[in-house]
């Protein structure tokens, strides 16, 4: 047949032998333990309409399972024919003892055997239907770097053991995946004379001539030393696992470029989960967050290392960009950094788009600088803000605006004394809110005017605050939503307290107990509220403070104490804060 034969059917469908069970998933390994604990697992994912298919592929289960510390998982891939034309064609009812893999399952295999027939020199369109599948595993890459390896089944001599096999390597191609053939590995089996042997250097395969024929049993054997032959490539590759984590942690820290990352990456799931990769963006409000949108960046400034922080899963990864040697990060927004160097400042983000902004003079000098918006939103144009400080009754304010090819700086009179806070100033209702280290609240923004006259203006807050505020408590201002806006106040004693500043109703400063459902990140350089976070912690306060054990470290509203995340560290009274940090919003892709 043209085809290849490979939809003949079997006249005899073959016993199970061996029960396959579906798999635990593996989903959340996330370093050595997991890995350690469990065997490398090879998943041999095939399709089969008549039988052959499925003969070979319990055969290269046999292989696998016979190598030490390797286990073979039996899967099929969906069937894409309706049952009457399955009925029509003769073929036999599926096996309910293999399970139908699903695509997400894929990320949790160690390498994979796929098995097909062949249709006109190529793989069946069951198979192909199923790579069309992956596309969302394609887009990030989750498969790169695992082992794959083929076995077919034809009609004919000249039906496609060969072409079946190699016309499919392009799945892999795209994937990043290693294609494994077994070359003549299997010695003088591969080139006996007397009989019709299936196979191939690109894997092993069987003849089903009109459907009468079996696998052979020479062909059963080579399927079964390309299964001990894959399982031996994976456990090579594997080899590594004795390299204790926390190395392999240092090691990520050195990778000077995202190439070298990656390809530190693609190593095995073990080092992809001491180093995943971060994909940033701008952030949708609307989105629900889980335990890895949150993240504590710190910025080495000598290599333009970035150490991300994960408080919820407690881990670090590493990443260096060397657009940020010699930086210093001013504020962060909707994933975007706003960076000065010296003079010069621009705006970046995380996947290295870069947008230069004019360079200052040594006028345009700011204690704190804010943005309003991030490049990328399309809803308003944005503003970049700065102030220093003078003296107790003057402030420099300093702003650019979208589409300015200069800043513009002006001197200012304070209405009141103003001690400006190490908080970053934050853009509220289109308006810039700067807190002074006693409570009080400068507000800067521009005039509906036609000629958008800047304006700054002070709000006496101080005296509301109850317990009142000493010049040596620590301010930072959050933003709960469009019409809320908080200050958190630190004193020397590691009290927290949490108030409510409305500027709606006579400037109303109300002293509250809780933020139900809601999360405040605080930092010098960014500060942030976040709600329904989907973590098992909530009512809470998160500063870059880790206790002496070196265990993270957040403040309980509900509480009313500082408590670890940890839970078998019992030092939660003394914390150490690391400054230059600042918290970030960016997605934790899967390993």
């Amino acid at each position: 047949m043209g085809k290849g034969g490979g939809c003949m059917p079997t006249k005899n469908k073959f016993p199970i032998n061996e029960p396959a069970e579906r798999p635990v998933s593996q989903t959340d390994i996330t370093g050595s333990e997991a890995e350690g604990s469990k065997k490398l697992r090879i998943f041999i994912v095939f399709y089969s309409m008549y039988g052959h298919v499925e003969t070979l592929a319990r055969r290269l289960k046999k292989g696998v399972d016979g190598i030490e510390g390797v286990e073979g998982v039996l899967y099929m891939v969906p069937e894409i024919l309706a049952p009457d034309v399955l009925e029509r064609m003769k073929a036999p009812p599926k096996n309910d003892e293999i399970p139908v893999i699903s695509v997400d399952e894929l990320v949790e295999a160690d390498g994979f055997l796929f098995g097909f027939p062949t249709r006109y020199g190529c793989m069946a369109a069951q198979m192909k239907a199923f790579f069309d599948s992956t596309g969302k595993l394609w887009r990030e890459q989750k498969l790169a770097g695992l082992p794959a390896g083929f076995f077919v089944s034809t009609g004919t001599q000249g039906g496609g053991q060969e072409t079946t096999a190699w016309t499919a390597v392009t799945q892999l191609a795209h994937h990043g995946m290693l294609y494994v053939p077994i070359g003549y590995t299997f010695g003088a089996g591969m080139f006996r004379m007397d009989s019709i042997i299936g196979g191939s250097p690109y894997g092993a395969g069987t003849f089903s001539g009109d459907g009468s024929r079996e696998p052979s049993e020479p062909e059963l054997a080579l399927a079964e030393h390309q299964g001990k032959y894959m399982a031996m490539t994976v456990k090579r590759l594997a080899q590594h696992h004795s390299l204790r984590p926390d190395l392999q942690r240092e090691i990520s820290r050195y990778l000077l470029s995202q190439e070298a990352y990656m390809s530190f990456r693609l190593v095995c799931k073990l080092w992809r989960s001491v180093a995943p990769p971060l994909r940033w963006k701008v952030v949708d409000h609307d989105h629900c967050y889980d335990q890895d949108s949150m993240w504590l960046l710190s910025l080495n400034q000598k290599d333009g290392l970035c150490t991300f922080y994960n408080p919820f899963r407690n881990f670090n990864c590493y990443m260096t960009n060397n657009d940020l040697v010699g930086c210093e990060i001013r504020y962060a927004k909707d994933g975007w950094l706003l960076v000065s160097r010296g003079k010069s400042l621009f705006l970046l983000s995380p996947g290295k788009q870069i947008i230069h902004l004019p360079q200052k003079t040594d006028n345009y000098f700011c204690d704190t600088m804010s943005f309003s918006a991030s490049p990328t939103n399309s809803s308003s144009a944005w503003v970049i803000f700065g102030i220093a400080f003078l003296n107790l009754f003057q402030v420099r304010i300093s702003y650019l605006r979208q589409g300015d090819d200069k800043w513009t700086s002006i001197t200012t009179d304070n209405e009141v004394p103003f001690l400006l806070s190490c908080s970053s100033p934050v853009y509220f209702g289109e308006e810039f809110y700067v807190i002074g280290q006693h409570g009080d609240v400068g507000v800067f923004g521009f005039f509906s005017d036609g000629n958008g006259t800047p304006y700054w203006v002070i709000h006496k807050l101080s005296q509301q605050y109850s317990p009142p505020i000493s010049g040596s408590c620590r301010l930072f201002l959050v933003q709960q939503d469009q019409n809320v806006l908080h200050s958190v106040v630190v004193t020397p004693q590691h009290d927290v307290h949490v108030y409510e500043l409305d500027f709606r109703r006579n400037l109303i400063v109300r002293l509250i107990k809780q933020v139900k459902n809601w999360l405040f990140f605080t930092s010098e350089a960014s500060s942030v509220g976040v709600c329904g976070m989907n973590v098992n912690v909530d009512n809470a306060v998160f500063f870059p403070t880790f206790n002496t054990c070196n265990d993270y470290t957040y403040y309980s509203l509900e509480d009313v104490a500082f408590k670890v995340l940890k839970d078998n560290c019992t030092d939660k009274t003394q914390q150490k804060e690391l400054l230059n940090r600042v918290w970030i919003r960016c997605e934790l892709t899967g390993n």
